[in-house]
C-alpha cells in the first residue's frame, strides 16, 4: 500500500533531522581573525596609568584556569601564568600615545594566531589592567570586568551570524567590551 504524501513528509523530515544530528557541526573550525583594541572615547586624552592588554589564546583544557585567574595576581609583575604563557601578546597603551592598536592585521601576526590555533587554542581571553584596576579589587570568574573571553570556533561565529567580522575590543575605565558578541561557553 502506498503512503499518502502528508503522512510520509513528517517521517522524511524526521529522518533528515536525525541525519543532520549524526553528522555533527559542519561549520569551520577555529579561525585566525584580526583583533582591534581601542580606548573608549572617555579615556582618550585622559591622564591614566599605562594600560596593559594581554591577548591570550587558550586551549580547551585550560579554560577554567584562565576564567578563575585572580586579576590582581595576574598583573602583579611576578605571576608565573602571565610570564610563562607562550600563546600571548601584550598591547600597551600610554597617556598621550595611540588610542588604537591591532594584532593580526599583517601576515606574520595572523599566521602566529593561526599557529596558536593549530596548537589547540579554542578561545581568546582579553585580560586588561585598567585605570580602575585597584578599585575593582578581587573578583572571581565572569564577574571580573577586566577579563573577557570569546570562542574561536567557526560554529559559534556562524551561529551568531558574524563569521566574517574581526574581533573588536573596547577598553573602558572599569571594564572590557568585546564585539561581536559570540558565545564563549562561560
Amino acid at each position: 500500500m502506498l503512503r499518502s504524501a502528508p503522512t510520509a513528509l513528517p517521517r522524511l523530515l524526521m529522518l533528515l533531522a536525525f541525519a543532520l544530528l549524526l553528522g555533527g557541526c559542519t561549520c569551520a573550525g577555529p579561525t585566525a581573525r584580526p583583533i582591534h583594541v581601542g580606548l573608549d572615547p572617555e579615556l582618550r586624552g585622559d591622564e591614566f596609568r599605562t594600560i596593559e592588554v594581554d591577548l591570550v589564546f587558550v586551549q580547551e583544557n585550560q579554560l577554567s584556569l584562565w576564567r578563575e585567574k585572580d586579576m590582581i595576581d595576574y598583573f602583579s609583575g611576578g605571576d608565573s601564568l602571565r610570564r610563562d604563557e607562550s600563546r600571548k601578546t601584550t598591547l600597551v597603551f600610554t597617556p598621550g600615545g595611540t588610542s588604537e592598536q591591532s594584532y593580526g592585521v599583517d601576515r606574520p601576526q595572523l599566521e602566529q594566531i593561526g599557529q596558536w590555533i593549530k596548537e589547540g587554542a579554542t578561545h581568546l581571553f582579553v585580560m586588561a589592567k585598567l585605570p580602575e584596576h585597584e578599585r575593582i579589587g578581587r573578583r572571581s570568574g565572569a564577574s571580573d570586568p577586566r577579563r573577557q573571553s570569546v570562542a574561536l570556533s567557526g560554529c559559534a561565529w556562524e551561529e551568531a551570524g558574524v563569521e566574517d567580522q574581526d574581533i573588536r575590543v573596547t577598553i573602558r575605565r572599569g571594564s572590557v567590551l568585546v564585539t561581536p558578541s559570540v558565545p564563549s561557553g562561560q
